[in-house]
């Protein structure tokens, strides 16, 4: 076989496996938008009201019943909430919606820029996931766009704090910082959670949802243990590798691994690996590290 036959193969193939992921992902936003229900949101509008009327913030949901009144973030984005409880619920559920739409496009643009194959499926397939969360008005589309743009910046520690006060497992992400021995922004990274975090306290924690559920979660599977010992690892790894070009990669894997409720959806912290710049001055195509 020539040289010219081999890459028209190769083009061939390329094509196929493009066809192929572009599907999926069509696949993955048709069916979504075809159900987009807003659960999520619902659960936010709900905890506002409650907050707004002196309720309990967290109530004890059972497990076999609508989780429309779970909600199992800090306090302070029910807060948020709230005073968009006095505004007609329809016009906070398509201005939510649109909002979810936006950062899904952006948070795998910069995929999209590295202009090759597999960049471009990856972005197809992860954004298709990410309208999957955005069809339940879950806030994660909104989380991952600011991790992809700002994780990996200056701003990194506040990014990863609001993170981490929302979803705690994004916490991961500050092990670079450890390994880099970059002690201040892994401090920052921690504290802004913290303080984010702090005001649920004030609040009855006895009805927090604390189930797993039925998730991809090894939680959820296998049990703590296994959990566990999985997370520790991740996390070393993580920390091993700060230093190289699959720092942020290497977090990523350990979010994925803390999620304690992981749902398919949350593959798509792999976006801020994918995104990132070299951690010491090299970048990613449209990306800069001194922002």
């Amino acid at each position: 076989m020539t040289r010219l036959q081999q890459r028209r193969r190769l083009g061939v193939t390329q094509v196929i496996v493009l066809a192929i992921c572009i599907g999926f992902g069509l696949a993955f936003v048709i069916s979504n938008v075809r159900s987009w229900e807003l659960e999520d949101a619902d659960a936010y509008w709900n905890a506002a009201l409650r907050v707004r009327d002196g309720l309990p913030l967290y109530i004890p949901v059972d497990p076999a019943a609508d989780e429309m009144t779970a909600f199992r973030y800090a306090p302070w984005f029910a807060w948020l909430w709230v005073p968009l409880t006095f505004l007609p619920k329809d016009v906070v559920q398509v201005g939510w919606s649109l909002l979810l739409i936006g950062a899904t496009a952006a948070a795998i643009f910069p995929l999209t820029q590295q202009r090759t194959v597999a960049a471009i499926c990856l972005a197809v397939l992860l954004g298709g996931l990410l309208v999957r969360s955005a069809s339940t008005g879950n806030v994660h589309a909104l989380l991952v766009a600011g991790l992809v743009y700002g994780g990996p910046r200056r701003s990194g520690p506040i990014w990863i704090g609001i993170a981490a006060s929302l979803k705690i497992a994004p916490i991961a992400y500050a092990m670079v910082y450890v390994g880099q021995r970059d002690w201040g922004r892994a401090a920052l990274s921690l504290a802004v959670a913290a303080i984010l975090f702090a005001p649920a306290f004030l609040y009855d924690l006895r009805g927090y949802p604390s189930d797993p559920g039925d998730s991809l979660s090894l939680l959820s599977i296998a049990g703590p243990v296994p959990w566990a010992g999985l997370a520790v690892v991740a996390l070393v790894v993580a920390f091993a590798l700060a230093r190289s070009k699959a720092a942020w990669g290497a977090a990523s894997v350990a979010v994925l691994s803390l999620i304690p409720r992981l749902e398919l959806y949350s593959l798509t912290y792999l976006l801020v690996g994918l995104n990132a710049p070299w951690p010491h001055g090299g970048e990613v195509r449209g990306a800069r590290t001194d922002e």
